[in-house]
């Protein structure tokens, strides 16, 4: 049993001085234009689904969003967020590609996350992924319009889409103060 924990211990420390050689001598490849290894994505991934389980846990969403809700987000979706994500056959800009990670697309994102889950990351973002914390610019209501729409993205056709287009240009209005929202 002793020699069972003594290795434990041993593997532990030894592990924990390889991590301090890794960031002590740069070995580890930061540069956004190589992918991260296997372990590392899987990790960092395993991670950020955690631990937005874990802390949206506490978050009451609104009873039911209404079509206005909706279309507010979608016109945010289209002003900050579509050039990232894409859309329904809708591309992310070519420039994205020096992303890492590649921001994912978010057609199925309704499905994968709940309305607190995707109202938590909109609220504080996502730490080494580029996507910023809404809450520092939007307002409460602005971001549960941005959940709306995101709970009806997967409904939405490439043809609906083009349509909202149309029909309901980018917000432009610029942002309200950061400091009022907190």
């Amino acid at each position: 049993m002793w020699a069972f924990i003594a290795g434990g211990v041993t593997a532990g420390v030894l592990a924990g001085i390889g991590a301090l050689a890794v960031v002590e001598f740069g070995l580890y490849d930061i540069a956004a234009a190589q992918p991260h290894n296997k372990m590392v994505s899987w990790a960092i991934h395993q991670t950020f689904k955690k631990s937005v389980r874990l802390r949206a846990g506490s978050i009451s969403p609104p009873p039911s969003f209404t079509e206005e809700q909706v279309v507010s987000g979608f016109r945010q979706y289209q002003a900050d967020c579509m050039m990232c994500h894409g859309g329904p056959g809708i591309s992310r800009a070519a420039w994205v590609k020096g992303l890492e990670p590649t921001p994912p697309f978010l057609l199925d994102s309704g499905e994968r996350w709940t309305p607190a889950q995707l109202d938590y990351i909109l609220e504080e973002g996502v730490k080494m992924t580029a996507m910023p914390s809404w809450g520092e610019t939007r307002s409460r209501e602005q971001i549960w319009d941005l959940v709306a729409f995101l709970q009806a993205l997967p409904d939405i056709s490439p043809g609906r889409f083009a349509e909202m287009q149309r029909r309901f240009p980018p917000d432009k209005a610029p942002p309200a103060s950061a400091g009022q929202f907190r």
